[in-house]
């Protein structure tokens, strides 16, 4: 928590200069500042995540959510993460997933975008589909099943156990360069899990 609160104040005042006319290369400083910010709150939120759920402290907050506001700002999101490479990014939101859901949407927010920064890591070129559909309900259930499909390497069969280990990274040779602690998986895991749901892998 005591490096969060510096970082964020770092990523907010590089915010309010870049909102002010700068010189070409001044604006593309402030840009890897605020990017590498962005990126070290990232891997600060994932390791307080993780400390708290290994110490049985993280409770889910329920509450009554709309699906499709949650979704609003991924896209972006996810691509300024694809960047300039040659990938198209894809929904296929179910129409009767009702407007009113209850649970921790935060969190659920927070496994999806987990699973699509993977797969923009992970895919050179090709597309990025998120397909979210009703798999049944029962009373006042509903089971959501959420599923991401890419055109990106691929992972090969002795490796698909080891995906959500924290501290992970798969093909340590071939993923040498990409960045990550290798936490997204195994929180988005535990999240689920902490969810009473299932979560799983299937490629080639």
């Amino acid at each position: 928590h005591e490096i969060r609160t510096p970082m964020n104040a770092i990523v907010g005042i590089t915010q309010l200069m870049l909102r002010k006319e700068r010189p070409r290369q001044d604006r593309e400083y402030l840009l890897n500042i605020q990017n590498s910010g962005n990126a070290l709150l990232a891997m600060i939120n994932d390791l307080l995540d993780l400390s708290k759920i290994e110490a049985g402290k993280m409770e889910l907050v329920e509450e009554e959510y709309d699906l499709m506001p949650l979704l609003g700002d991924l896209g972006m999101m996810i691509l300024n993460r694809i960047g300039d490479k040659p990938v198209e990014l894809l929904f296929d939101i179910d129409p009767d997933i009702p407007a009113r859901l209850y649970g921790d949407a935060l969190r659920i927010r927070q496994i999806i975008i987990n699973l699509m920064n993977n797969a923009s890591k992970f895919t050179e070129e090709g597309y990025i589909l998120l397909t979210v559909k009703i798999n049944g309900i029962v009373g006042d259930d509903a089971e959501l099943l959420i599923t991401v499909k890419d055109t990106g390497q691929g992972i090969r069969k002795e490796d698909i156990g080891k995906l959500f280990g924290s501290f992970q990274q798969v093909d340590s040779k071939r993923n040498h360069h990409k960045e990550g602690t290798g936490l997204g998986l195994s929180i988005a895991r535990q999240f689920v899990e902490l969810m009473k749901g299932e979560i799983g892998v299937s490629s080639e």
